[in-house]
């Protein structure tokens, strides 16, 4: 080996040791011996780029420039550094020098592409790459850009195609692996093959495991927890935090109904991190979102009553400090409400054990004004949504009332025209959901309330978390949510007496309110039009039996009244939908399957609908059937307003009997079941009986009118709310 040579080799090893001025002066001694070696001057340059040393990168080819002004090597490094300073014209100019000299310059061609791709000219991009692999098809390096062009563009196969070439030819390359994991993914169905892609990443890179992790995240984000999981799960292979990973598989598999496999994630993180008592209550009053069977729901409710025994204790025993920080569950009380079983003294349990372990600030007022009021709303829902008919109209009453209102935004899910309005005739804060309890509590208390107005409390954790603060004087829950919140500094619940039973003030902590018809707002839907047809909606032949409800409304209870449906009807097909960004239906249909059995056949998820073809979808099914437990609510209210009748059968609470409210309301009875035979025996003959049926349509469209914009009920709802005392 030449003396030259020699140096060139010592000059890389001192570049890949960091000794840079040894490197330095290694490859200027090769190319001083041997002025041809221009590509001693390249190397040395493209060393310097890589760290950053681009003024003297620039200066050393410049001068080498000047001696071999038609060398492709030294053309195409000065390419390379403005391309890396963000001249991208003059990059372009000597990309092409350097090809017009030497044009079968194989990574002229690549980096004249990555140009090309960086400046949005896709097309001269992928001629330059295919250039490039027509004189080098070995280039493993352009095989994998050429993919990427193909993956940014969203062409799935070509992008495949061109990373498996890379990988074949470099298969030790881990980056070429986490290319072809994200090609995969534009697929979802070629989900487990990109997992496979990404472990192999990992065994060859160890470091790549936080990517994985972001690209869980970015999918958790979006609600796609069945795609985040196995993202988590592969991470675990490389060098992470193993808590934060574990909990976020726990997060995951509750929202996928995988509870054994939550439970087991959350046991790890805790083995790893033992003191982090916040885990072992999200652990300990974990709850399914669907049951598999009468007996589940039972076995999951006597587990969360002992556990929440055994945390009472826990925290006594441990004196843990009090919590300051933001809570992040999702709230600890919602899913009980699906069990179709009274909750209110679990519910005040459950307030007693967060009562122990963190204080909410309490006001220091006592009295309230007199005339003019100033009242507090807060909710995270300050826009389209289900329970806007609990305040949007109250909001407005109390405003043309002349009182102060004050609207606290718990985050900012969504901007729409309902949350402008809101922003416009109210004070309005938009709380940092990041910040402590006790921080956003003292935000509220601060702006010295009256009354304090919950339009639901058990939907969204922080709003059930601040209300154990005495945030006003008074404080009210609506029935955006129909259920007790189980916390005693909520005064009183406001409901409708057609909804309420007899006695059903034992089912709540504060003081049942009983206005005289649900003091709920809304306006009639519009008809669609055009009306969607059967076939457009993808709905099977037969009689058609829609359960709109979000499918863990689906009682296990639920299930015998679908089977006695399907055995006396042998045309009727059940339809209910399904959410895009859940896999419950996976679970649902496990259980449907065992309960019942061959006639599983006329079962039938659909998807998701928007707003305009769920109406359509509503108007075209033969019966509405109501669910058991906790039935319908704004939805009652668009089905009657369509003109399309529900067959309910209303229970003992609130949650049960919206539907049966809404009929009281219009003095309409005739599809009210007081048995489940006669909910089976009415719902057939709904879709069976077609004049019966038109009968009942046009009875639901006529007595409807009365029940919307219902201007009567918001006003004696903001009576009882500016004249309301503490108790």
């Amino acid at each position: 080996m030449s003396d030259e040579s020699i140096l060139f080799e010592q000059g890389l090893a001192y570049a890949a040791a960091g000794q840079m001025p040894e490197a330095h002066e290694a490859l200027k001694e090769v190319y001083r011996l041997n002025p041809a070696r221009t590509d001693a001057i390249c190397r040395l340059a493209r060393i310097q780029r890589e760290h950053e040393d681009l003024e003297a990168a620039r200066t050393l080819l410049s001068d080498t420039l000047q001696q071999h002004p038609q060398d492709a090597g030294i053309l195409l490094e000065l390419g390379c550094l403005f391309h890396q300073s963000g001249q991208f014209e003059y990059a372009l100019k000597f990309y092409r020098d350097a090809l017009q000299n030497q044009p079968d310059l194989a990574e002229g061609w690549l980096q004249l592409g990555r140009l090309f791709q960086e400046l949005g000219k896709l097309s001269q991009a992928k001629e330059a790459y295919e250039h490039a692999l027509g004189l080098a098809p070995d280039d493993a390096t352009a095989w994998n850009s050429l993919g990427l062009l193909h993956y940014f563009q969203d062409q799935a196969e070509p992008a495949r195609a061109a990373l498996k070439k890379a990988i074949e030819l470099h298969p030790e390359r881990a980056q070429y692996h986490l290319n072809l994991g994200m090609a995969l993914l534009l697929e979802p169905l070629m989900q487990p093959e990109a997992i496979s892609a990404y472990e192999m990443a990992l065994r060859l890179n160890p470091a790549f495991a936080p990517e994985l992790i972001k690209i869980g995240d970015f999918f958790m984000h979006r609600g796609l927890h069945f795609l985040a999981r196995p993202f988590y799960a592969c991470a675990l292979i490389g060098k992470v935090e193993r808590f934060d990973v574990y909990v976020k598989i726990g997060q995951c598999a509750e929202r996928e109904c995988e509870m054994q496999i939550a439970l087991d994630a959350y046991r790890k993180a805790l083995e790893i991190k033992p003191d982090q008592w916040l885990l072992q209550i999200r652990a300990g009053l974990l709850l399914p979102l669907i049951y598999q069977s009468p007996e589940d729901v039972l076995e999951w409710r006597r587990r969360f009553s002992e556990n929440l025994d055994g945390l009472h204790t826990m925290v006594q025993r441990e004196k843990l400090p009090r919590a300051i920080q933001t809570l992040s569950l999702y709230s600890p009380a919602f899913l009980l409400a699906y069990q179709g079983i009274d909750n209110s003294a679990l519910l005040q349990r459950m307030s007693a054990l967060w009562r122990q372990i963190f204080a909410v600030p309490n006001t220091q007022r006592n009295r309230q004004r007199q005339g003019r009021r100033r009242i507090g709303f807060v909710s995270a829902f300050y826009y389209e949504h289900s329970i806007q008919g609990c305040y949007l109209e109250l909001i407005r009453e109390l405003k043309r009332r002349g009182h102060e209102i004050y609207c606290f935004s718990l985050g900012m899910r969504k901007v729409d025209a309902v949350t402008l309005e809101l922003q416009s005739i109210t004070h309005w804060q938009t709380l940092a959901t990041d910040l402590p309890l006790p921080k956003l509590a003292e935000k509220v208390i601060s702006t010295d309330l009256d009354v304090v107005v919950y339009p639901e409390i058990g939907l969204d954790p922080l709003t059930y978390f601040l209300a154990h603060g005495r945030l006003a004087p008074v404080q009210v829950q609506l029935f955006g949510h129909p259920v007790s919140s189980g916390i005693s500094t909520v005064d009183y619940f406001v409901s409708a007496d057609l909804a309420e039973p007899e006695g059903a003030e034992a089912l709540y902590c504060e003081s049942l309110v009983r206005m005289p018809r649900s003091p709920f707002y809304t306006s009639r839907p519009p008809r669609p039009e055009p009306l969607l047809t059967r076939e457009q909606l993808g709905l099977p032949d037969g009689h058609i039996y829609l359960l709109s409800g979000i499918l863990f409304k689906l009682h296990p209870n639920q299930d015998a009244l679908l089977a006695g449906i399907l055995n006396k009807d042998p045309d009727a097909q059940i339809v209910m939908m399904q959410p895009a960004i859940h896999s419950w239906h996976d679970k649902l249909w496990q259980r449907l399957q065992r309960s019942l059995g061959p006639l599983i056949e006329r079962v039938h998820f659909i998807p998701w609908k928007p707003t305009e073809e769920f109406y359509s979808l509503m108007i075209q099914a033969d019966v509405l059937l109501d669910t058991l437990h906790f039935g319908a609510g704004n939805v009652a209210y668009q089905a009657v307003g369509l003109g399309v009748p529900v067959v309910t059968l209303p229970g003992s609470s609130l949650r049960s009997r919206t539907t049966f409210a809404l009929y009281e309301q219009m003095g309409f009875r005739d599809l009210v079941a007081d048995t489940p035979q006669e909910y089976i025996d009415l719902a057939v003959r709904l879709a069976r009986d077609k004049v019966w049926q038109a009968k009942m349509r046009q009875m639901v469209s006529d007595l409807a009118e009365g029940v919307f914009e219902d201007q009567a009920i918001m006003a004696e709802l903001a009576g009882f709310i500016e004249g309301v005392k503490p108790q």
